[in-house]
């Protein structure tokens, strides 16, 4: 396993966490090294932080997904941001597993969990049972059709095993020392890193009693010791392809969502779902107290390049404008299509002022690559207008596409801030040389009204 993380102590939490699952282990702090690493020996999946040096761990991913020799990697982000929003970040280049911070044994039942998604024969089973006689039986049994075996002779151990070793499933006796099967299956139930895990009582027990508790608490299936071990195995074999045709089933849902939710020409979200994650993002900022801003962009002259070079080139210059867009994202960003020639960034967490220096960022390095198209070399620039977020969303995006419009009226290639609220309910001043103004190799600020520092 590869783990990519800055934080040395986090660095530490994983590795050891993934070295007690039976996993070989090395870390890394940042996108060079682990490239590096990945091309000078073989991983079977990469654990990455989101939040790492640039391009960060979305540019980890895409390194990997676009290198033919590493694209099947299992690639893992452990991260505190919103499943949705790192889904949308990624466009098209699929993570396996988004494992949140601080649940510990997540991280290796998320991999072993990404890793079996499309298998559909072996499987890990872990056998609890006191005897080490009846463990050596089932656990042979299972071994010779074909199954990876744990076994187990005590409940704490059991539960330890349920979280490092992250089995498919567990087969579990009754009569147990300490703690008696059932109770042991209540405590697994209430473990987030074991809930799902399906469970299969085996016993020498006699009596309906048993069988319709062991249902009532939460067991997937029963069996008696006396029968003929090729039921047992047989019934795990059941339940095991079950459980993988329910992995295969989400996986697909969440591809296909996925796919719903990216837009085709520049793999950057669409405008629906873009309007689903601003509302969300923006109220778990209120929440926090966190500022957000937002910034529209127009690549500047698009009708031109189309007319002149053609279709195919506007085409060309939208996926790669995409592609610098999701390039420039941070952690919790995300990016949009809004409409046409028209694009959308958001930035959770990040103030007026630092999202527009981010968005200028962005305008000088694009305004310095031309676009590689089939008529040849296209030279690309944008405009754009960037204002806070509030309570309103639909506010923000009203006052940051004034701000563009002001942007282009100004001469294009240049990134406006909006004014403040506060001046929100005026007209827009005609643009004056103090207003606030990034772009043209000037960078001022000014609120409306009073001059800003």
């Amino acid at each position: 396993m590869l783990v990519v993380e800055p934080s040395r102590l986090l660095q530490s939490v994983h590795g050891s966490e993934l070295r007690a699952a039976g996993h070989e282990v090395v870390a890394v702090a940042d996108v060079v090294a682990a490239l590096t690493a990945l091309r000078d020996r073989r991983f079977d999946a990469v654990v990455s932080a989101v939040d790492l040096p640039a391009p960060g761990g979305y540019g980890l991913l895409r390194a990997v997904r676009a290198d033919r020799d590493l694209a099947a990697l299992v690639f893992a982000f452990v991260t505190t941001h919103e499943p949705a929003i790192v889904r949308a970040a990624t466009g098209r280049d699929w993570v396996d597993a988004i494992v949140p911070k601080g649940q510990p044994g997540a991280l290796a039942g998320a991999l072993r969990a990404a890793d079996r998604g499309g298998r559909a024969a072996g499987g890990r089973v872990l056998v609890v049972d006191d005897s080490p006689l009846a463990r050596r039986l089932v656990a042979d049994a299972l071994a010779d059709a074909g199954m990876e075996v744990e076994i187990a002779g005590r409940a704490d151990e059991a539960i330890d095993l349920a979280i490092r070793a992250a089995p498919d499933v567990v087969v579990l006796d009754i009569d147990l020392p300490q703690a008696d099967g059932f109770t042991l299956l209540e405590r697994l139930r209430d473990r987030p890193a074991t809930a799902e895990l399906p469970v299969v009582f085996l016993t020498s027990m006699d009596g309906i009693g048993h069988l319709e508790r062991a249902f009532v608490d939460g067991a997937d299936d029963f069996v008696r010791k006396a029968q003929d071990p090729r039921e047992l195995v047989a019934r795990l074999r059941r339940i095991l392809d079950r459980r993988w045709a329910t992995r295969r089933a989400a996986r697909r849902e969440i591809e296909l969502t996925q796919d719903a939710n990216v837009d085709a020409l520049t793999a950057l979200a669409t405008r629906g779902h873009a309007e689903h994650l601003l509302a969300a993002t923006a109220g778990e900022c209120r929440s926090r107290g966190r500022e957000m801003a937002l910034a529209l962009l127009d690549v500047d002259h698009f009708k031109t390049v189309n007319d002149h070079h053609g279709h195919e080139a506007g085409d060309a210059v939208l996926r790669a404008l995409g592609e610098r867009l999701l390039g420039a994202l941070g952690g919790g960003d995300f990016a949009a299509r809004w409409g046409g020639e028209e694009l959308l960034l958001a930035f959770p967490g990040a103030s007026l002022t630092d999202a527009a220096a981010r968005v200028d960022r962005l305008r000088e390095e694009v305004a310095r690559a031309p676009v590689p198209t089939l008529a040849g070399p296209v030279d690309v620039t944008f405009s754009a207008g960037v204002a806070a977020v509030h309570d309103d969303t639909a506010a923000a995006i009203g006052a940051a596409d004034r701000a563009l419009y002001r942007a282009k009226r100004a001469g294009r290639d240049r990134v406006l801030v909006a004014p403040a609220p506060a001046a929100s309910n005026r007209e827009f001043p005609r643009m004056e040389p103090n207003d606030s103004l990034f772009g043209a190799g000037r960078v001022r600020l000014r609120e409306a009204g009073r001059a800003g520092s």
